[in-house]
């Protein structure tokens, strides 16, 4: 079961968890594996891309499924203050 998506969580510092998803192509659905944190707290240009990566590291089981490994953007991007309110 993967973690609550975009929540706000104070446990030595603020992260926010990004859904991680195994994407179908042929049937056009996303199912939902796992999730990565986020740690940082300001955007910086490689974040979304850094985050793809972990999230085809762990949830890929070689270079023929990475592929099919995506993260939701909207849930890396969201403001901060934001996140709390959730």
């Amino acid at each position: 079961m993967p973690p609550e998506a975009g929540r706000h969580i104070e446990e030595g510092g603020a992260m926010r968890i990004v859904t991680v998803y195994r994407v179908d192509y042929v049937k056009k659905t996303k199912v939902p594996i796992g999730g990565v944190e986020e740690r940082r707290k300001k955007d910086r240009d490689g974040n979304l891309l850094g985050l793809l990566r972990l999230a085809r590291m762990i949830y890929g089981t070689g270079l023929e499924d990475a592929i099919h490994i995506a993260i939701d953007s909207r849930e890396a991007r969201r403001p901060w203050m934001e996140q709390i309110a959730v």
